[in-house]
């Protein structure tokens, strides 16, 4: 597993086109999650040097995504995308070593991440669609607002629908499984 993302990611230098650097993240969230027992305690002892190095390079990915084709060629735009996918989920992930997991921001965010996940593109593409000049910043925060007023109603929806399903068992008033085939 550790040397697949390497093989993949010099391979996909040469063919940028036929790869997406954000495939790596996958393979970078499995090795996290098989060898977290390992992994956890290194983060922990070295929060501190991993934090503001995975900030460089996550600003220096995006950095080289928002001007990376007008500076070079593709191999520039790919190198930014892979370094700002693989650097930011593991920012993410060491931050969250410290950061109390009870918090309302993350039980909201937990709860409607689904429908984030598969609404934030389309959200993303409204707005560029009808905003095409707006600074890169006050796009993502649109986007990034969109995307929640758009997650909430649709999460329950789903609920509400799911519900209904006719392989759903119904709750009694004490707590018994009751199924209404």
């Amino acid at each position: 597993m550790i040397l697949f993302v390497p093989v993949i990611a010099l391979f996909s230098i040469f063919v940028y086109d036929a790869w997406s650097p954000f495939f790596y993240a996958f393979p970078l969230g499995m090795v996290f999650a098989y060898w977290e027992k390992k992994i956890l305690p290194f983060f922990q002892r070295w929060f501190w040097l991993f934090v503001p190095l995975l900030a460089v390079l996550t600003v220096c990915g995006g950095i080289g995504k928002l001007y990376g084709q007008k500076l070079a060629s593709a191999p520039i735009g790919f190198l930014a995308d892979l370094t700002l996918c693989l650097a930011f989920p593991a920012l993410v992930y060491i931050l969250l070593i410290r950061v109390r997991i009870g918090n309302a921001a993350l039980r909201f965010l937990g709860k409607y991440s689904y429908e984030i996940y598969m609404l934030h593109w389309l959200a993303m593409s409204a707005i560029y669609k009808f905003f095409k000049d707006l600074p890169v910043v006050v796009f993502l925060f649109s986007a990034l607002c969109l995307t929640i007023a758009a997650a909430v109603p649709v999460h329950w929806i789903g609920a509400g629908l799911l519900h209904l399903m006719p392989w759903q068992k119904r709750r009694t008033g004490n707590g018994a499984s009751v199924n209404t085939d």
